[in-house]
């Protein structure tokens, strides 16, 4: 289940990531084409942008202690130095 969410979280960080370019070339284009670029755009794409980036970076932390808690658990002779 614990992998599951953080396959999400990065499914939906990728997803932001994704939706930021393409507001991104949405915005080259308007202004290639038109001369003018559209004032959400240049908001949304560093926010939308960020957030995936910050979905990610928390998937990737959240896998990492995941990860650790199970494998502490098996076999760990920390405590008797064994």
């Amino acid at each position: 289940m614990a992998d599951n969410d953080s396959s999400s979280m990065k499914k939906e960080g990728n997803f932001c990531i994704g939706t930021g370019i393409g507001v991104a070339a949405l915005g080259v284009a308007g202004a290639t084409l038109l001369g003018a670029v559209c004032p959400v755009c240049i908001v949304a794409t560093p926010l939308l942008i960020g957030a995936g980036v910050v979905q990610r970076i928390r998937a990737s932390y959240r896998a990492g202690q995941e990860n650790e808690s199970i494998a502490g658990g098996v076999g760990d002779d920390r405590e008797t130095g064994k």
